[in-house]
């Protein structure tokens, strides 16, 4: 049963760390698949009258399964004296090492995938046996079974048996939270008595913000936002939250998360408003304040959006000009040509300011009469406002 469900295991680790089969990883891979296939062993018949019923095993599946902690003793008997293939009680019975500094270094089989197996198997035995963790109960209580299969399942394809013992010490400090709890220490202290020392079991929980963003500001595209901030600079940055407004100020709605220090949003409505902050995000979740406002308008490419012009004729001692305000949304760029009568006079541009209108005037003249504004980048239609004396209103589109 055992060398059955350790051919299993070798599937779940193709699907899951797809740990790669050579040197320290492959003698993970073949721990692992020793580790799972005595597990099930037990699971399926831990002998009656032993004292650990409840403890390795679910029920008496199979009362011809002697549960040990020997590997293929059922199927490989070529040894009468030394059945079967590991012992992971006691590796160097079968010249496996069970120490990190016995580790095979050579290149045969797949550089020791099979023999220096014995050091994570070894360990896996202490926690269960020695440190009295136990395996999984099959009631919800999970065992030292369990801590393996979920830290062995997510390591990296190259992992080194160091980054096992780490991965499997924190899966013990996620599976036992309670500080009461014993069993991370005794992860720890199963992988140190195989030499595997130098981790630190439970550390706590970073709860340090990082630094807020500086330096946000927000560029207008056409139906887009493009904005760029200061990297924040700290060590365990993971990236930075991107929240957006449709006012100045909160409620600001979280749009995106992104690794990068800048961000273009886009299917925005052109001529609204938008106000952005960004808040850093470290490796441990812990979100940053705001960084500083910035609001930007979305307008279509090449043109302005004019609603309204005003448009009079001023005396300015002997000479006459015409001043236009030109209402638009703020930060619209607006460019215009003035004319008296049908002679140009000249060229003028602004942007339009918070007030929602920027001033344009025109060069001076000696005599009244007929002055024109006209809008040269308009987005629709002929944007013209003319006026001879006094004030006039020019409404777009026009009225019916």
């Amino acid at each position: 049963m055992d060398v059955v469900a350790h051919e299993w295991t070798h599937a779940v680790i193709q699907y899951t760390s797809n740990l790669i089969y050579q040197n320290e990883s492959g003698a993970l891979s073949e721990s692992f698949s020793d580790q799972m296939g005595t597990s099930i062993e037990f699971w399926a018949n831990d002998p009656e009258g032993d004292g650990n019923e409840g403890k390795y095993t679910v029920d008496n599946l199979d009362p011809t399964v002697l549960p040990d902690w020997l590997i293929g003793e059922d199927v490989w008997n070529w040894n009468s004296d030394l059945p079967g293939l590991r012992n992971m009680e006691n590796p160097v019975q079968y010249d496996d090492p069970a120490h990190y500094l016995d580790r095979y270094r050579g290149t045969d089989d797949n550089g020791g995938v099979h023999t220096n197996s014995g050091i994570p198997n070894h360990a896996f035995y202490l926690l269960t046996v020695v440190e009295d963790i136990g395996l999984a109960d099959g009631k919800g209580n999970p065992g030292a079974d369990t801590i393996f299969y979920g830290a062995f399942t997510a390591l990296s394809s190259n992992a080194t048996m160091s980054n096992a013992r780490d991965a499997t010490v924190a899966m013990a400090c996620t599976l036992f939270d309670d500080p009461n709890d014993s069993e991370p220490q005794s992860t720890s202290d199963a992988w140190a008595a195989v030499g595997l020392t130098n981790t630190t079991v439970c550390p706590d929980p970073d709860t340090t913000a990082p630094a807020a963003p500086t330096g946000l500001k927000a560029s207008a595209g056409d139906g887009s936002v493009s904005l760029g901030w200061g990297d924040n600079g700290e060590s365990d940055l993971a990236g930075y939250n991107v929240y957006r407004s449709t006012m100045s100020g909160e409620p600001y709605t979280k749009i995106d998360f992104t690794s990068s220090s800048d961000y273009a949003d886009s299917g925005l409505t052109n001529g609204s408003t938008y106000s952005y902050v960004v808040r850093a995000v470290d490796n441990s979740d812990n979100e940053s304040g705001n960084s500083n406002e910035d609001s930007a308008i979305p307008q279509a490419s090449g043109g302005a959006s004019v609603s309204h012009i005003v448009i009079w004729v001023e005396q300015k001692g002997p000479n006459y000009q015409a001043i236009a305000e030109v209402h638009s949304v703020q930060d619209t760029l607006i460019e215009g040509e003035f004319f008296f009568g049908t002679e140009l006079l000249n060229s003028a541009s602004g942007t339009v300011g918070e007030e929602e209108f920027v001033r344009l005037q025109s060069k001076k003249v000696r005599t009244s009469g007929g002055f024109t504004i006209t809008i040269t980048n308009a987005t629709s239609g002929l944007v013209t406002c003319s006026v001879s004396v006094g004030e006039k209103t020019c409404l777009f589109p026009p009225p019916n």
